[in-house]
């Protein structure tokens, strides 16, 4: 009972998260419009990291070189400036990355670009990192060019990038060289949790008594993350104009991402369950508090951000400690290549984090997706290793089940699949028309005393190929005791059931070629109503009359 309560609360979260987080999406589509960001041929792209500076207290305050990271007291946005010596080249565009801020370029007084203005939400903004794309039209040669930079998030600190200048077509070549990396890492692992879900639908659609349930919190895992990465990306851009909501979408799928991660290690540990629970339950919480909150105006999504780190460190710990626990308590080699995979996304973490730092390279991701790849396969090893296991020892036990109901002599079945068979007809409480022919061999004991057991089995198995033959096509057959044997015919014309018995003569006097006294069996049929319990078994005994009394006259016939 507790068992059942705990999936019904867990279920409830599960189903209350996602509608909140749905609803907080739809939410964001239809409340924000973000800036029209453009696009459009290949010239040099050159590098406008030197001659920047800033007005602090009315001094002029040189940058050395961009990127860089100013502090002061808590101002809200911060201006660099530079003075533009460059000729504006045909179709010239200034292009630069934003950190969760807001974008204003300027030349002298004329606005060129403005990116977040639209994004202001009820508890905040939603800003996201995009590539700014600034036209510089003509006559912008000699002025003084003002990038004002507003983080209002984190007022005091900014994270200024490289700005670029260039042609625009080269510009966008240099944007997709930098998003083909994600793009691919995308394709990839969405095929691959895609097609993981569709094992876990094809093995419930055949219904496969295993647990499957690996396969779907794989799936649900692999592309919830590879939605998180695409809309944490800057591919989104050039897709649509509306960002704000593709943001909100990124922070939900990502305080979402841990669920079916924590609930796939809950299948593979036998112990810790609880802990597990307990994280997934936070991990679902958290998300409806936040999208509460961020909707009724009192705490911006990007300020949770914190929670949610913390969580996933409680997650990665937990999951250290139980995996080791798992692996040198109670020898469970699952665990081990859990174990495996933490490591290398958590190298592949650090990787990026030091690729991130010095801003060296473009795609700062690259190794954390590299990393996240590792984990996904060593997820996938475990799962698939896990179900072909399930599945061998749910084969064999299908194997033994059908051994239980198969007579080994024969291959048809035997007494208890008659018993169970007619339990499933009596259950159905089936109006249809149902026949039970019984069939028994002739001679069987003196055959064993004159040419021994090994003739007499001869004489069941050609008995019980001749009713096989003759009547597999319209009925299930069965051997139900020694010489004896019956067959279960449901809504078939008598017409039908004459041309078997028919066919069953002819075998019989072909296999009887065989044996050394012949072979000869009688057998009888009635036919008959559903007419509640036990039905079948009244059919069987009448039937069983009928055979005796053709017997009987076949004796009488011969003398």
């Amino acid at each position: 009972m507790k068992e059942k309560t705990r999936n019904y609360s867990f279920a409830f979260l599960v189903i209350l998260s996602l509608i909140t987080a749905l609803g907080t999406f739809v939410y964001g589509m239809k409340n924000y419009h973000t800036d029209n960001i453009s696009i459009n041929q290949r010239q040099e792209i050159t590098s406008l990291s030197e001659g920047w500076y800033y007005i602090e207290e009315g001094k002029k305050e040189e940058i050395s070189s961009l990127p860089v990271k100013i502090k002061d007291s808590g101002r809200k946005s911060l201006t660099i400036y530079l003075d533009l010596s460059k000729p504006a080249a045909e179709d010239a565009v200034l292009c630069m990355e934003n950190f969760h801020q807001a974008v204003e370029v300027f030349a002298g007084d004329r606005k060129l670009y403005s990116y977040g203005a639209g994004n202001k939400g009820p508890a905040g903004w939603i800003l996201g990192n995009i590539w700014n794309i600034i036209d510089l039209p003509e006559g912008v040669h000699g002025k003084t060019i003002a990038v004002k930079i507003t983080s209002p998030n984190t007022p005091g600190r900014w994270k200024i990038p490289e700005i670029k200048y260039g042609n625009r077509s080269a510009v966008m070549q240099m944007i997709s060289e930098n998003c083909i990396g994600i793009a691919v890492f995308a394709i990839l692992s969405g095929v691959l949790g895609s097609g993981f879900l569709l094992v876990f639908c094809l093995l419930r659609w055949k219904g496969l008594d295993y647990n499957s349930k690996d396969f779907v919190y794989i799936g649900l895992f692999i592309v919830i993350s590879t939605l998180w990465i695409i809309t944490d990306s800057k591919i989104p851009q050039f897709l649509t104009k509306r960002l704000a909501p593709i943001y909100i979408l990124s922070f939900l799928l990502f305080t979402l991402m841990p669920v079916p991660y924590l609930m796939f290690l809950r299948q593979i540990c036998r112990h810790g369950k609880g802990a597990l629970d307990c994280l997934s339950i936070l991990f679902l919480l958290q998300t409806i508090f936040c999208a509460v909150l961020y909707i009724t105006g009192t705490v911006d999504l990007i300020m949770s951000l914190p929670v949610t780190h913390f969580l996933i460190i409680c997650t990665v710990a937990a999951s250290i400690f139980l995996c080791l626990r798992e692996l040198l308590h109670y020898h469970n080699k699952d665990t081990f290549f859990v174990l495996i995979g933490i490591c290398i996304l958590a190298a592949g973490a650090m990787l990026s984090l030091a690729a991130f730092l010095p801003q060296k390279i473009s795609d700062n991701s690259l190794f954390f997706r590299i990393g996240l790849i590792g984990f996904y396969l060593s997820l996938c090893y475990v799962s698939l290793r896990r179900g072909m296991g399930l599945l061998r020892t749910s084969m064999e036990a299908e194997t033994y089940r059908r051994l239980a109901y198969k007579d080994a002599m024969t291959g048809i079945g035997n007494r208890a699949a008659f018993d169970r068979d007619a339990g499933i007809l009596h259950a159905k409480r089936d109006t249809n028309t149902f026949a039970v022919a019984v069939f028994d061999v002739n001679n069987l004991k003196y055959t064993n005393d004159t040419y021994g057991h090994a003739a007499g089995d001869r004489l069941i198995k050609d008995t019980a190929d001749s009713v096989k033959d003759a009547f597999s096509a319209i009925g299930r057959c069965y051997r139900i005791g020694g010489d004896e044997f019956a067959v279960i015919m449901e809504h078939i014309p008598d017409e039908s059931i004459e041309e078997a018995f028919c066919s069953f003569r002819e075998n019989i006097r072909k296999y009887g070629k065989g044996n050394p006294e012949g072979l000869d069996a009688a057998g009888g049929w009635v036919k008959g109503e559903n007419t509640g319990t036990d039905f079948i078994y009244r059919l069987f005994h009448q039937a069983d009359t009928k055979m005796y009394e053709s017997k009987e006259k076949a004796k009488h016939a011969e003398k």
